[in-house]
């Protein structure tokens, strides 16, 4: 429930509606009997209608949580990220080390976010054998 408050509150600043009104499951313009979601923040937390809705209406910078968690390297980027982590000029050399380097290598590279088809695409190792791993 809280998380549906979150994001029925923060409707607007995310871009969902111009104005908390315009958002049909906030309830802020609601003629309807019973509670709505206004009142139930306001029941579950102990901000008034008035902070409730000027939380609703202010700006926001973010347009959606944990912007920058999903976006994805670049090629580029994910070869010089392998390249320090590694200390290896050529990342298609990594297939060729001894297993054991070469897992832990991978692995490292795995932690500091580089996707496992970027892996396989840039080492020339096979998508399977970086899956599995993973898994150990």
């Amino acid at each position: 429930m809280s998380c549906s408050i979150f994001v029925s509150i923060r409707a607007r600043p995310a871009g969902l509606c111009v104005a908390p009104f315009d958002y049909p499951w906030l309830g802020c313009g609601s003629v309807t009997k019973g509670p709505t979601l206004l009142d139930c923040v306001q029941s579950l937390t102990d901000m008034t209608k008035e902070n409730v809705l000027s939380f609703v209406t202010q700006e926001g910078t973010q347009t959606h949580l944990e912007e920058d968690v999903y976006r994805r390297l670049t090629d580029r980027k994910a070869s010089e990220r392998i390249r320090r982590i590694c200390g290896c000029r050529n990342v298609q050399k990594i297939g060729g080390w001894e297993p054991v380097r070469r897992d832990q290598a991978l692995r490292s590279a795995m932690s500091a976010g580089v996707s496992i088809r970027q892996l396989s695409r840039l080492t020339a190792i096979s998508k399977a054998i970086i899956e599995r791993i993973r898994r150990e």
